[in-house]
């Protein structure tokens, strides 16, 4: 048995890969921002914080493994998850050759790129960290795990009807929202896919950012409209072109023929994703923000293929619906003097946290659940 690895850091080294990759994400990963079509929207951009590496590793021509990563500096060279952590990065090898993807990866970080650091955020009961322990401490590498925020998810276990006769408290909400929005106007609930026009659902989406509770937030920060919202939709629209086991959805509220709010939801492997939602600020007061979330838990749940439902976060908006929280670990990794580096690199790299690309849900985190949970 030959292994051999292959570093894409360009759109034609995915394409040459690409049915390859795409078949090996669909076989072990739920996380559909791995798939090609979500990477090459990574190897486009013009990001400049990091540089995005793949490492794929083949056996007879077929994939055993695949980790994401960028490369960034800081002062010290380090290496961190692409995309970031709220969206479901992962460690990914067929489990016959895992310990040696796992040695290979860190000999390549370490060694050939000469990073200092490196970051990775897993669930907590990920099947690669026993491994991951075992291989670092044969070769030499510091690793250290701390507690991260979770993921907030609806398993999906029993009929709609059924889950909201266990929370009836969400039925009165719905309601009592749903009245004081139709008191302003005719109300509706339009649902957009793949099939219906993407620029006209891009359009109705930014109308709604631009009128959004984010607007002050981003106008601080000299950000016009967030950018992740067409990163995520573009790689939405790429990806379901390849594959069928991938469909994404927004559900557009509009008051007045006018849109007021707008949730984008994916599925992939029966997993669910509610990946971006905003509102606008005007008719905060009304709750639209909760109640095109609610429709959207509404509509996932009533499908046959959905096993879960993820928020990507763990907000407290989100525990109307969500029963679970999914622990997520940081894994530090580093060589050297692990004291002094370690001192150092935590104090770049606390200055640092925007560095993920489509870092966006960490970093409204604060903002949203104030908008959507007053």
């Amino acid at each position: 048995m030959e292994m051999k690895v292959s570093i894409i850091s360009d759109i034609e080294g995915m394409k040459r890969l690409e049915i390859l990759w795409n078949g090996f994400i669909n076989e072990y990963s739920e996380s559909p921002f791995l798939l090609s079509g979500f990477v090459e929207q990574f190897l486009q951009s013009d990001a400049k914080d990091l540089m995005p590496r793949y490492f794929v590793f083949l056996v007879d021509k077929n994939v055993v493994g695949a980790v994401p990563v960028g490369i960034g500096e800081g002062g010290f060279r380090y290496c961190r998850f692409l995309p970031g952590k709220d969206f479901q990065p992962e460690l990914l090898f067929n489990p016959k050759y895992q310990a040696i993807c796992l040695r290979m990866t860190l000999d390549i970080i370490f060694r050939r790129m000469q990073c200092q650091f490196a970051d990775f955020f897993l669930a907590a009961a990920h099947q690669s960290l026993p491994v991951l322990y075992k291989v670092s401490k044969e070769l030499g590498v510091h690793l250290a795990v701390s507690s991260d925020t979770g993921r907030a998810v609806v398993p999906v276990t029993c009929s709609w009807t059924q889950f909201e006769k266990k929370r009836r408290h969400l039925r009165r909400e719905f309601e009592r929202t749903e009245r004081r929005l139709r008191e302003s106007g005719q109300l509706e609930i339009n649902w957009f896919g793949k099939e219906d026009d993407k620029t006209e659902v891009m359009n109705n989406i930014l109308k709604v950012e631009e009128a959004s509770w984010k607007k002050p937030y981003n106008s601080a920060r000299g950000i016009k409209v967030d950018s992740s919202i067409r990163f995520i939709f573009d790689g939405c629209v790429r990806t379901s072109l390849m594959q069928s086991k991938f469909n994404w959805g927004v559900a557009l509220l509009q008051l007045n023929r006018k849109p007021i709010a707008y949730s984008l939801f994916l599925e992939h492997n029966g997993h669910a994703y509610i990946c971006k939602t905003s509102f606008d600020d005007r008719y905060r007061k009304h709750g639209p923000g909760i109640y095109v979330n609610y429709a959207v838990v509404r509509q996932l749940m009533n499908r046959n293929n959905i096993r879960i439902i993820d928020f990507m976060s763990d907000l407290p908006f989100s525990h109307k619906w969500a029963s679970e929280i999914v622990p997520v670990n940081r894994i530090s990794l580093y060589q050297g003097t692990a004291p002094i580096l370690l001192r150092r690199v935590l104090s770049t790299y606390a200055a640092k946290t925007a560095m993920y690309m489509l870092g966006t849900v960490s970093s409204y985190t604060r903002e949203l659940n104030a908008a959507l949970y007053p």
